[in-house]
């Protein structure tokens, strides 16, 4: 938000949100939430149906991140008192409904942790990011990771972006056969091909171009 090129607008607000549109010159480019969920279990469809408030209260390109207090799948939890198949159910079924994909997270796992080094240790991936398909078209080749720390019992987690959005005349690709050659190529097609989430196949063609021609 440093560049001159670029501003941010906070929109709306709350105990559980800050809205921003993120400005690219005169006009809105996009849509940033930072969310805070509501920590007790008891209101979860609270949580659930603000979210669903959010996505129908704009219609730009739109990124949410932030700690959901909430998980997705059993896997997202490690330690005692598996978290409740009925709260992973619904949860996935709002994130389903509100049309959106979740950006990969890099680095570790779980993004909090209690009674490390005892035996009731928890560890579980509340901190995440999602957005929408207008967003992940500008932003296919997005990062984002979790950066670990001991101040702290929530790890940060960083988003990173990088705007693809080429003109023709901007981006030119042309395969050399000499690639061919070396004997770790296709290894590494494969792999740069299958780190971008099954989400477009643009996303997957300027990961292996953008390597190719590095």
């Amino acid at each position: 938000m440093w560049k001159r090129s670029v501003g941010c607008n906070v929109v709306d607000s709350s105990n559980n949100h800050i809205d921003v549109h993120i400005m690219e010159g005169s006009r809105v480019s996009w849509r940033l939430t930072c969310y805070y969920g509501y920590p007790e279990r008891e209101k979860r469809h609270d949580a659930w149906c603000f979210l669903r408030w959010l996505v129908r209260s704009d219609n730009i390109p739109w990124c949410i991140v932030g700690d959901f207090n909430d998980m997705l799948c059993a896997s997202d939890k490690m330690g005692p008192h598996p978290h409740p198949q009925l709260l992973l159910d619904g949860f996935k079924a709002i994130i389903d409904e509100c049309g959106l994909l979740e950006v990969d997270l890099k680095g570790g796992d779980y993004s909090w942790e209690k009674s490390k080094g005892k035996l009731n240790w928890v560890r579980e991936r509340l901190d995440r990011a999602f957005a929408d398909a207008n967003w992940w078209r500008k932003f296919p080749l997005c990062k984002l990771s979790v950066i670990h720390t001991i101040k702290s019992d929530h790890d940060p987690i960083l988003l990173e972006l990088v705007n693809t959005e080429f003109s023709r005349k901007q981006f030119r690709f042309k395969f050399e056969n000499t690639w061919l050659h070396e004997p770790s190529f296709k290894e590494e097609v494969v792999h740069y091909w299958e780190d971008i989430p099954k989400i477009h196949l643009l996303p997957k063609l300027l990961s292996v171009s953008s390597f190719m021609v590095r």
